[in-house]
Parts: structure tokens; sequence; C-alpha cells
């Protein structure tokens, strides 16, 4: 015959007494103050209810979501109703529980239980004034929509928690919204939703006079370009972050000189300020600076500098003089600043005519390797040589 419940109940009354009786019998063969029949009662009772207890108590901790609350206004017109709702959600099974709201102030006219109340507000929320003050503060940017000029300001906190299934009480979450003679629409915060970098590597220059059969990078700088929604379409500032070098240049794209960072890992991360600070998501990238791996061999850099007057005339030559190295066919590519070239342009010497303060520079073509100086520059001031 199948078992009742019934049935396994009185079987596992009779199972601890059992028990109980021989625990007792134990007991009174070491102090015989009290007859087995009561011993063994106590005993029954005892270990029944611990039973009970542990059958009852959860074994495994509360799943509770995460999550925080929001309201549809910043600062809520005395009278009116706000709106507390909860966001960010965990994808979690909410329906075997609900939510235990809790107002400072207010009252909530609909919602209860549930992941959205509204709560009304009252007149009298703002009949307390505070005594003038001496002398008169400042009212600021938004001195007179708290409560009205020397009200006390007047908030509403909402806090909710999580009930689960098991009758688990999670941790609250709250949010506060202030009460006054205007009601303000809360700030949507700004996001940033991309960030590039047009190198993921770069590979540092060899030592003097170590080249590579490797590509090293021709500069340190990495182009930024950083993506960002403001759903108010608020004026942005983009706040950028770097573990190593400097970032050059302000907006949305910018760039990150990494010059003399010794090789390793770097990252650059991006926010944007719409006014509350860096209130919205960010987004974070990795650069990787790689050691330059040189050749057995060692080349020898030639030195090049640029002779010719130190004082300025009309028409002025100057001549590349690049001494020693490793030299293949070398070519001249020569520029000025403030100045013409008048003729020589390719070739170890040019005339040129110059401003008062500017330069000339040479860069030398056809060095063996990647590594060496390959130019020189000459400055003037008012007229003379000018020494950096």
């Amino acid at each position: 015959m199948p078992t009742t419940e019934s049935g396994s109940a009185v079987e596992s009354v009779f199972t601890h007494f059992r028990l109980a009786d021989r625990i007792a019998g134990i007991c009174n063969r070491q102090m015989k103050s009290l007859p087995r029949e009561i011993t063994t009662f106590f005993l029954t009772v005892t270990l029944l209810a611990t039973t009970f207890i542990a059958q009852r108590v959860p074994t495994t901790p509360c799943d509770c979501p995460k999550f925080i609350i929001e309201a549809n206004l910043e600062t809520v017109k005395a009278g009116d109703s706000v709106e507390f709702m909860i966001s960010n959600l965990e994808s979690k099974d909410l329906l075997a529980g609900g939510f235990e709201w809790t107002l400072s102030r207010g009252t909530i006219v609909s919602g209860q239980g549930t992941a959205r109340i509204v709560v009304q507000t009252s007149q009298e929320m703002l009949t307390a004034p505070t005594p003038k003050p001496t002398p008169m503060p400042d009212p600021g940017e938004h001195g007179y929509i708290i409560g009205g000029p020397y009200r006390r300001s007047v908030e509403i906190k909402a806090m909710a928690k999580f009930i689960g299934s098991d009758n688990c009480t999670c941790a609250e979450a709250s949010a506060t919204v202030r009460v006054g003679r205007y009601s303000v629409l809360p700030n949507r915060i700004a996001n940033v939703t991309g960030l590039k970098l047009d190198e993921q590597t770069l590979t540092a220059p060899c030592i003097p006079g170590r080249s590579s059969d490797q590509p090293v990078s021709e500069d340190m700088l990495v182009d930024v370009e950083a993506a960002a929604v403001d759903p108010e379409d608020d004026v942005l500032t983009y706040n950028y972050t770097v573990t190593g070098g400097r970032i050059i240049g302000t907006g949305a794209k910018v760039k990150w000189d990494l010059t003399g960072v010794a090789p390793g890992s770097y990252t650059i991360t991006v926010g944007v300020d719409d006014g509350c600070g860096i209130c919205g998501k960010t987004k974070t990238e990795e650069i990787k600076i790689v050691e330059c791996q040189p050749l057995c061999v060692l080349f020898v850099c030639p030195t090049i500098s640029i002779t010719g007057p130190d004082k300025l005339k009309d028409e002025n030559e100057f001549t590349a003089d690049v001494r020693g190295g490793s030299v293949g066919d070398v070519s001249y590519a020569w520029t000025v600043t403030n100045g013409v070239i008048i003729s020589g342009q390719g070739t170890p010497s040019v005339k040129v005519r110059l401003e008062p303060t500017s330069s000339i520079s040479v860069k030398i073509g056809g060095l063996e390797g990647n590594y060496c100086i390959e130019s020189a520059t000459k400055s003037f001031r008012a007229g003379s040589i000018y020494l950096d």
C-alpha cells in the first residue's frame, strides 16, 4: 500500500523516538537523576524540532538581482506626482518575487509591490520657511527652484527591497527627488560609444649604432578617435587618461605621444563630461610597445651638420656636411622656414634667401639601417645664428 504523507510523519516520530530512547539509556547509565521516560520525551522533542528547522532554512544564499532606482524628475513641483522605477535589472526571474517600497515622505498612490511606483506630493511640504539668513546667500544657478527663496530644501527618498520567492530579503536601493516650486527634468548622461587607435602595436627605435631587420615605427604617435552620444545634445568635453605617454590635442580626435616610453602595454581611457562630470560609460583601449630586436652587426652612424654663414646676407649658401658612418647613395632634401630656396635642391649645397628669424634644415637619405639621426638644422634670430 502506498505510504501517505501522515504515515510518513508518524514513521518519522517513531524513528526519532527510538533514537532518543537509545540516547536516554546511555545518559541514564551516566546520570540517574531523571527517569528514562522523561529523558526520552525531551530528547524526542529536541530532535524533531532540529529536523523541522533544518528543512525550512534555505541551504543556499538568496539569488538577489542587482538594480538601481531612477526617477522621471530631478525636482518635482509640490502637489504633483513623481515616478520611481527599477532599472538595470539583471536577467533573472523576477516574477517569483516583488519589490517592497518605503518613502521618507509622500504617498504611494500606485505600484506597491511592483518595479514602478507613483508618489503624490503636497503643497504642505513647502510651508516651513527657514529664518531669513544674514547676510543673504548667493542663490546660485538653482537657488530659487528648491522650495522657493529661504524655504527649507525638501526631499523624497524612495527605497526598495527585492523580495524573493524563498522569503529572502535582499539589499535595498534608493533614490532621492527634491520637491520645489517647479519641476525639473533629470540630466540624461552622455556615454562614450567608441574608441579607435590607428595602431595596436608600436616598435620602439633601436639604440644608436644598432639596426633591425624588422620594421620600426617612424614615430611614436598614435591617432586616437573617440565617439560619444548625449541624448540632450549637450556640449561634450572629452577627458583622456593614459598609463604612459601624453595626449596631444583636445576633442574627439587627438594624438597619443608615446615617445621615450619603455616597452610594455599601456591603456587609454576616454570619458565625456556634459556638465555633470564623467557620469556615463567610458571606453578603454590598449597598445603594446615592442622592443627593437637589433641585428648582430654593429653599424656606425655618420655625423650630419650644416656649414654656412653665421650672419645672414641677402643670399646665403649652405652645405650639408656628412662624415663617417655607413653611407650608400646619399640624397639631400632641404627645407626652410621664413625663407625661400633659390637653387640647389637635391644637392649637397643650396642658395637661400632667409628672413632675420628663420631656419634651414637638411634630411639625408641613403643611410644604412633605420636608427641613425638623419637630419640637421641651423636656426637664426635677428639675422644671427641661434643655438637651441
